[in-house]
């Protein structure tokens, strides 16, 4: 097996879902705090989802956590992932967490490890922590799992 073969089978899910619905699966990058300080997770995760098959939406840092609930509407995006600096997690991703849950998300996560703030940012609403290191085909085949769509190959039925 080749190491970006996992990938490429991520990507040819997001190219199904893109033949059946005329969009891939979106991501909502929520940015915290200004550019200089968001910029490098927003990297990381605009290539990380696209590794994956998903499009990542950003468009700037969100103010406050009604600002980023509605420029996540108007995108259309079923997922959402904080990105910030550790000092703005510290400050604003309850609330933003807590706010775009409550907007109807069907998942969102946070770009970092989440350290000792893990329990309060679930109580928040965070559902999963991307960072470097961990099992990325994993992480992302449950992102696909999270908006309904397998990850799984069909199965060929013989008699």
């Amino acid at each position: 097996m080749r190491l970006a073969e996992p990938f490429e089978r991520l990507r040819d899910v997001s190219d199904a879902v893109l033949r059946r619905t005329g969009m891939r699966p979106k991501v909502y990058l929520a940015a915290l705090g200004p550019e200089p300080k968001h910029q490098r997770r927003v990297a990381f995760m605009r290539e990380w989802l696209d590794a994956g098959g998903f499009e990542a939406i950003y468009d700037g840092e969100a103010a406050t956590a009604e600002e980023a609930v509605k420029r996540l509407r108007a995108t259309g995006a079923p997922l959402a992932c904080l990105c910030g600096s550790d000092d703005a997690y510290a400050e604003q991703s309850e609330a933003f967490a807590k706010a775009i849950k409550a907007s109807g998300v069907m998942g969102v996560a946070l770009a970092g490890r989440p350290g000792e703030f893990e329990r309060a940012w679930r109580a928040a609403g965070v559902d999963d922590f991307i960072f470097s290191g961990q099992d990325a085909v994993a992480t992302l085949g449950g992102l696909y799992r999270r908006i309904g769509v397998s990850t799984e190959a069909p199965r060929v039925v013989t008699s």
